[in-house]
């Protein structure tokens, strides 16, 4: 099974924005979604190469850092695919 690990914040609105689209477009089945407050798992969220929330990590290769449209997201998906 793949692992997405989402590092952010609660107060981020670009970590909602996000969310919501996690929300609309879903993953593939066989990928477990971790999210990662940093604030809260700030000694994981140091242990990883970041600097942007939110950050988006399968497995253990970084695939998306930042800000994001509908268009990274769905990019997002089709990496997890």
């Amino acid at each position: 099974m793949k692992e997405l690990k989402i590092f952010a914040l609660r107060t981020c609105p670009y970590c909602q924005r996000a969310f919501g689209y996690l929300n609309k477009y879903g993953l593939p089945e066989d990928v477990n979604v971790r999210i990662i407050y940093e604030d809260e798992e700030k000694d994981l969220a140091d242990s990883y190469d970041y600097y942007y929330v939110p950050s988006f990590y399968l497995n253990e290769e970084k695939i998306h850092e930042g800000a994001m449209d509908e268009k990274d997201f769905l990019e997002v998906v089709k990496k997890c695919q």
